[in-house]
């Protein structure tokens, strides 16, 4: 769940940034190393929130059969679109080598 908020984070202000709409702030600086591992563990917990997103997408379902399956393919489309873009933020995501 933490890293979930991480990816979002990360997606959300890299967002933001390429559409100037918040001030520019120094990104904290890291080693190669550090910022591909920091990169896999956040994509892995991108794809359990995916997963989790779906499971409760089925969960909903068996709760309650009104407007499905239309309300799971309207959830689930969100989901991979959200999953899509935070994948893009966060294979772009760059921050700086520490001097």
């Amino acid at each position: 769940m933490v890293a979930s908020l991480l990816v979002l984070c990360l997606a959300g202000d890299s967002l933001a940034q390429s559409q100037d709409t918040v001030t520019k702030h120094q990104e904290t600086c890291m080693p190669e190393e550090d910022r591909e591992q920091m990169r896999i563990v956040m994509l892995n917990a991108l794809d359990e929130a995916l997963r989790a997103h779906v499971k409760n997408l089925f969960l909903v379902w068996l709760k309650d059969e009104r407007n499905q399956p239309a309300r799971a393919g309207i959830g689930l489309r969100q989901g991979i679109r959200a999953h899509q873009l935070s994948r893009r933020e966060l294979i772009a995501w760059n921050p700086p080598e520490c001097p």
